[in-house]
């Protein structure tokens, strides 16, 4: 990223983009939720880039995690993990319904984009690397969205109160 001396080593400050990229993606894009934030659209960007030195300031952060609608806050979620802590809710609240058919919606699309990607691959009769690529990421989308669901649904974990 760059040359100059940093409090956190590169692997934690690459790890907190990532996060910042993911609430921006799951916010509905930099397009969209730069308007809830102090930031436009391309430093939010910058923000989520692993070749730029910025990281987002608190009070943008905040907003992204907030307008991701995940169950954990990605960039909270980091920020507890550089300082060695693990994010607990404070209190026990079940996820609402309309919660839940978020996860609905999410575990449908990427289904259906992971059956696209599968049924375009064979549709030729031959699957090259371009395509077991688009079949990885797309099952990895998958796995994701339902790693999202086993974890709001485990009864041994507090799961934070999201609308």
């Amino acid at each position: 990223m760059n040359d100059r001396p940093t409090v956190f080593p590169e692997s934690a400050i690459l790890a907190l983009k990532a996060a910042t990229r993911r609430a921006a993606e799951c916010a509905g894009g930099v397009t969209y939720v730069s308007q809830f934030t102090t930031a436009n659209t391309g430093l939010l960007s910058r923000y989520g880039s692993a070749s730029e030195t910025l990281t987002a300031p608190l009070g943008v952060a905040i907003v992204l995690d907030a307008k991701s609608g995940l169950t954990v806050p990605p960039i909270l979620q980091q920020y507890a993990a550089l300082f060695g802590f693990d994010l607990v809710p404070s209190e026990r609240a079940e996820p609402s319904v309309e919660h839940f058919a978020r996860h609905l919606g999410d575990v449908a699309t990427a289904s259906g984009a992971l059956v696209r990607e599968i049924g375009e691959a064979v549709a030729d009769g031959h699957v090259d690397h371009v395509e077991r690529r688009r079949i990885h990421e797309a099952a990895e989308a998958l796995a994701q969205e339902v790693a999202e669901v086993a974890a709001d649904t485990d009864p041994d974990r507090i799961v934070p109160r999201r609308g």
